[in-house]
């Protein structure tokens, strides 16, 4: 049989949010998956003022240098990965306005010299977080007027309570546990 990999807890939860306006307009969602092993990847630390900050130079940077720069877009930071959208580019034929595209994964440790590549991740969203992000911003693309008002509107990161919207997966091993029971699939 196949190992099948335990997979680690999923306690969500996007922390903040920043924005980029400008000739590189980027809105900045920050996150974290809390109670997992090397905390430094996925838990802020007591100086996450300071890093994020940096952390957002970096992603001026990444986004300037990029074919598309003008184009808005939307990054979700972690600490030790960031993953970045943009919208498509109406001067590009085989893109469409309203379809969002991977500018790549940085990683938050390069700080200012961060570069986004497409090939580190030539697809999309890779965890709840990254998803209910994306799926809210089209959301808000959808209802909105103009780029300025969409830019101007951010996803919900709270609760109804004004503490962090959690995202956490019930089982984060559902899948595992599905394919654990039909045993190996060469004797299929």
């Amino acid at each position: 049989m196949e190992e099948l990999f335990t997979a680690q807890p999923y306690d969500g939860r996007i922390t903040g949010r920043a924005s980029l306006i400008g000739f590189v307009s980027s809105k900045i969602y920050f996150g974290e998956i809390r109670g997992r092993e090397e905390k430094s990847k996925y838990e802020w630390g007591s100086d996450s003022d300071k890093v994020q900050k940096r952390i957002i130079r970096g992603i001026f940077n990444s986004i300037f240098y990029s074919k598309s720069a003008e184009i808005p877009s939307i990054a979700v930071v972690f600490p030790g990965i960031s993953q970045a959208w943009r919208w498509g580019d109406p001067r590009i034929k085989s893109e469409t306005e309203t379809g969002l595209y991977p500018l790549g994964v940085g990683f938050p440790n390069e700080l200012e010299n961060m570069r986004y590549s497409r090939e580190n991740n030539p697809s999309g969203a890779f965890c709840l977080i990254e998803n209910y992000i994306t799926a809210e911003e089209i959301s808000i693309r959808a209802k909105s007027d103009s780029m300025e008002e969409y830019l101007g509107t951010y996803a919900d990161i709270h609760s109804t309570h004004p503490t962090p919207l959690n995202l956490n997966f019930k089982n984060p091993n559902l899948l595992r546990d599905y394919l654990s029971r039909f045993g190996d699939r060469n004797n299929l």
